[in-house]
């Protein structure tokens, strides 16, 4: 993967904008592999008395509704 890496410098210093085409999907699948270990989740949810670990921080980024239950 590190070799499918883009560095484009932003204006005339030493700022780089890094990109890669599969990052965000990395990204998920590594998300997706914490939220598989209970050690790793700050948080429960219930539903019918089934509880479900989360991670609080995921929840609020893809959900208002969460966001606004956590910050309260």
């Amino acid at each position: 993967m590190a070799d499918t890496w883009k560095r484009d410098r932003l204006g005339g210093g030493n700022v780089y904008k890094m990109s890669h085409p599969l990052h965000a999907n990395t990204l998920l699948l590594s998300l997706n592999e914490i939220r598989k270990n209970p050690q790793l989740c700050d948080g429960i949810i219930v539903i019918d008395d089934v509880e479900i670990p989360v991670q609080r921080n995921i929840l609020a980024a893809a959900s208002e509704y969460f966001r606004q239950v956590i910050d309260h």
